[in-house]
């Protein structure tokens, strides 16, 4: 009854094509009428893909989001939604659409959207031919999309609270569409009413993509004064972008789409923007594709202006004077162009007197020239970096030094798959002396002198991945020492590049190389000659390798991994190993992951104790065997994937995994498990362990015995006959066994009824003895005294811990000094408050109370006064001793039980005080109590009369 989100999807998904049938479900998904009418909190329903016909009946009013999507409904009645008063989310997308095709149109009645709490409708994906419809006047967020709608008219009146709307793919622009396409008649456009728009005053959001459109009235957003984005791209709008009438009312938009609004084969030579454009004061972004640059002068007084996008526009010149004065820019998206040295002489990128000095006056800008494969803003791998500059993607064969001229402040270096072909030697880049990354990949780099990059002083990242060219020609010189002149080098990739020989000239080291990334390349021929077995000995920071895609075939003894100490992450997938050198990966002492996986291992043994192994992964082996002696010795280990090996659990001896006690995630899909019942024990500790196993119920499965269970689930195969292996035993042994339940019910039963009473006493009894026992064994006096004062008070702690401590633990002018137990201290983190003060008091021979006004009003103070107080209830000692730092309240002074003890022990209240002559005496009276004996805590009047 009081669930309140359920989701039912996926339950049968049947798509109807002309050339495909009913797949995935071949039975009617049905829901009983009455199925939700007990769910009285629920207040989201998903029912998407389940190939609903109909809308379900009586459902929850207290619903408040509605998912229908991926059905096929295609009429919506009156009382479909009835009672659903506090419906606020209807979600009906793709119930009728070219993927899903339904062959009739979409029927919906006019009061089915009437609901008063209605804000989100989205009919997308339907086969919509008009938008006739009597929509509630709550609505916010309004999608009709990719429909069969043609007019837009005046069917939005009184919708004075809509904010969003989406009418995109409605008689859609298909030239060179990628998915299924179907334009309207003659390729006509989206037929808008003039003044569609006049009764929103709230729009801020409006998407009429693909809708061919070719002309904008002027007056189409006249009213909507708070609209703030606008896609139009994907339409025939090259000459309202020229005339531009419609933007003097778009004054508050920030992000303005109007890419891909060329006619088909007609490409302009230039972009003309209209000087409306300096009218869009709030401009952020501004997209442009399969367009030119020429003119962008109409946009030089958009201070908020930040992003332009012209990419995919074969450029082979940058026209640079088109970004002068565009000072306010962030992001000037270039990439994917023709730019080459050939077609730009003498420079690439812009001259600084001309762009980069007017960015770098703005603090806050930032120079991106991002490649278009990539979707996202910006270059991902330099998000921590100011200044980036990608010219990726391009037809740059060669650099030289005055490409970069006055661009000091790039951090950022961007120059992937291009065509440079040259041998770097430390001149290249001496303009960017603060660049932090630079990435090579892709190119034809040869790695010839060893003051490559030597300009780069503040380089932490270098990438010079796939540039095998020149490593897989015989007879060249090949060499990587320029790592030793790196000062600030963290991370070095050289990924794919198929090195199989190095030069010797010196041994390379690095104090700062953190990553390594020698994937894809020949270290067992660099290992073969035994030359480069230390060609990683002097990285002594090395915390991450990776030696993946090299095939190696063995690790030899004492030569890899014996100076790597601090690396924590190693990856020696994709070889040849056929056993784990764990000899040698035991002298990594701080190794955290290690991977193993696509090998030709074949058991799991032989491990060193000394492994600090937490994660390690295994996948694509030969494995067959998993010893006791491996369970033993990884002891930290809490991640392992073991994925499609050879396991089949025929016995716990050869699978001992379920001895592993600190195990937290198992991966086992993929392996040839026996299903019978001898190892019916799998299914056991499957079922009682907390260790997690992705795809327990899909992908772990038997494949022994052939005939029977091969292929079938192994949680499914175990359930159907454990019980069967249980009841191998005879009939006999169960019924003995039931028998004898009968008989002890019965008897405990009459025993229980007869002779509870006398059990519960003497059980009381002995509890009662017990504890006493132990309170008394417990006692073990570690320390002299317990110290409880008001720890939030910043002075009293202060007071406590540079004199009280210093004074009793610390000064050599007395014969013995007092050991304290002090909560800021000496408390141990991660236990609760009650069980440290109970630890305390207990553990040691006196309580001493630091008492201020503030603390004996607080529960810490009452509680460690209740633990004294039951402490001498249960040893009968007196542990109490109380030290008054300022003037007590007489409430507390002469209450009944201060009176009493002041009358039975006056030696345990002591005063701090004011005077500093006197304080000599306070800690001598103070350590005399403290080291007095607990017997001779009371006057001795008291004594005798006990």
């Amino acid at each position: 009854v009081s669930l309140k989100e359920l989701d039912l999807s996926g339950n049968c998904w049947r798509m109807y094509h002309q050339n495909l049938p009913s797949t995935h479900c071949n039975h009617k998904f049905t829901i009983e009428e009455d199925a939700f009418v007990d769910l009285l909190n629920l207040t989201s329903l998903s029912l998407n893909i389940n190939s609903l016909i109909l809308i379900p009946k009586k459902l929850p009013s207290s619903l408040k989001s509605l998912w229908l999507e991926f059905n096929h409904i295609t009429t919506l009645s009156s009382g479909d939604f009835s009672g659903l008063h506090t419906l606020q989310n209807l979600h009906l997308c793709c119930n009728c659409y070219l993927s899903n095709a339904c062959y009739k149109s979409f029927n919906i009645s006019q009061d089915v959207f009437t609901l008063p709490n209605l804000t989100f409708i989205d009919l997308s994906n339907n086969n919509l031919t008009d938008v006739k419809l009597n929509l509630s006047t709550t609505i916010r967020n309004l999608v009709i999309g990719n429909n069969d709608i043609r007019k837009l008219e005046d069917y939005f009146h009184g919708m004075m609270h809509l904010e969003s709307l989406d009418v995109a793919l409605n008689c859609p622009r298909c030239i060179t569409a990628s998915f299924p396409c179907k334009q309207c008649p003659n390729n006509e456009p989206l037929d808008i009413d003039t003044f569609i728009f006049s009764d929103m005053p709230l729009l801020t959001h409006i998407d009429l993509a693909s809708t061919s459109l070719k002309k904008i009235p002027p007056q189409l957003f006249e009213n909507n004064t708070h609209m703030t984005y606008l896609d139009l791209s994907y339409n025939y709008l090259g000459g309202e972008i020229e005339n531009g009438i419609f933007l003097n009312y778009l004054q508050r938009i920030e992000h303005l789409n109007l890419s891909f609004n060329y006619y088909f084969e007609k490409y302009p030579v230039e972009l003309k923007l209209s000087s409306n454009f300096a009218n869009l004061t709030y401009l952020k972004g501004l997209i442009f594709q399969y367009l030119h640059i020429n003119n962008l002068n109409p946009l030089k007084t958009l201070l908020n202006l930040t992003s332009i996008n012209v990419s995919l526009n074969f450029i082979k010149q940058v026209n640079i004077m088109a970004f002068k004065g565009l000072s306010q820019l962030n992001e000037i998206i270039i990439s994917e162009n023709l730019i080459s040295p050939e077609n730009n002489p003498g420079c690439i990128i812009p001259k600084p007197n001309v762009f980069v000095n007017n960015v770098e006056n703005n603090e806050s800008s930032v120079l991106l020239l991002i490649s278009k494969h990539d979707k996202k803003v910006g270059v991902p791998q330099c998000k921590m970096y100011n200044k980036v500059l990608d010219l990726g993607n391009n037809s740059i064969f060669f650099i030289q030094k005055n490409y970069f001229h006055d661009m000091e402040n790039i951090e950022c270096l961007v120059l992937s798959r291009n065509f440079i072909n040259q041998a770097l030697n430390g001149t290249e880049f001496s303009n960017l002396p603060k660049l932090k990354y630079l990435d090579l990949s892709y190119n034809r780099i040869s790695l010839v002198f060893n003051t490559a990059f030597s300009e780069l002083p503040y380089l932490e990242v270098l990438d010079l991945s796939y540039n095998q060219y020149y490593f897989s020609l015989d007879g060249l010189v090949h060499s990587i020492n320029f790592i030793s002149g790196m000062s600030a080098l963290t991370e070095l990739r050289l990924v794919g590049n198929g090195i199989r020989s190095l030069s010797t000239d010196s041994p390379l080291y690095s104090n700062t190389l953190k990553t390594l990334n020698f994937q894809g390349n020949r270290l067992d021929i660099l290992w073969e000659d035994g030359k480069h077995l230390n060609l990683f000995e002097n990285f002594t920071q090395l915390q991450n390798l990776d030696i993946s895609h090299n095939k190696i075939r063995f690790l030899l003894k004492n030569s890899v991994f014996v100076h790597l100490k601090k690396l924590k992450v190693l990856n020696i997938s994709h070889n040849r190993l056929t056993r784990i050198p764990w000899d040698e990966l035991a002298k990594l002492e701080h190794l955290q992951q290690l991977d193993l996986s696509y090998n030709h291992l074949t058991q799991l043994s032989d491990v060193s104790n000394s492994t600090s192994i937490t994660k390690l992964i295994m996948h694509n082996n030969n494995i067959a065997f998993i010893s006791a002696d491996f369970v033993k010795s990884m002891r930290r280990l809490t991640v392992l994937d073991i994925r499609r090996n050879n396991l089949t659990a025929e016995s716990q001896e050869r699978f001992s995994i379920h001895n592993m006690k600190h195990l937290e995630g198992l991966q086992l899909s993929g392996n040839p498990f026996l299903c019978t019942c001898s190892n019916v024990w799998c299914l056991s500790w499957i079922n009682s362990t907390t260790v997690i196993i992705p795809k327990l119920a899909t992908n772990v499965k038997c494949k022994y015995p052939l005939d029977t269970f091969s292929g079938k689930n192994i949680g499914v195969i175990f359930s159907l006959n454990e019980s069967q292996c249980e009841y191998i035993t005879t009939g006999m042994v169960l019924f003995l066994i039931y028998n004898v339940l009968i008989i002890s019910l019965m008897v405990t039963s009459f025993i229980w009824v007869r002779y509870r009473w006398n059990f519960a006493h003497l059980f009381r009894s002995l509890c009662r003895g017990k504890v006493n026992y132990t309170y008394e064994n417990l006692n073990q006096n570690a320390y002299d005294a317990f110290v409880a004062y008001d720890s939030s008070n910043v002075d009293v702690c202060e007071w406590v811990l540079k004199e009280f401590r210093v004074h009793l633990e610390e000064k050599s002018d007395y014969p013995s000094c007092c050991h304290l137990c002090i909560e800021d201290r000496d408390w141990l983190p991660g236990i609760s408050i009650s069980n440290n003060l109970a630890t305390s008091v207990y553990n040691s021979r006196k309580t001493v109370f630091l008492l201020t006004k503030d603390y004996i009003t607080s529960g810490h103070f009452r509680q460690a006064w209740s633990m004294a107080q039951q402490r001498m209830i249960d040893e009968k000692k007196d542990v109490m001793v109380f030290v008054m730092l300022e003037r007590m309240p007489s409430r507390f002074l002469y209450s009944r039980y201060m009176r009493m003890r002041k009358r039975l022990c006056p030696d345990s209240f002591l005063q701090w005080p004011p005077n500093p002559h006197a304080q000599h005496l306070f800690w001598k009276c103070l350590r005399a109590e403290i080291t007095k004996s607990q017997t001779e805590q009371y006057w001795q009047v008291y004594e005798i009369t006990v």
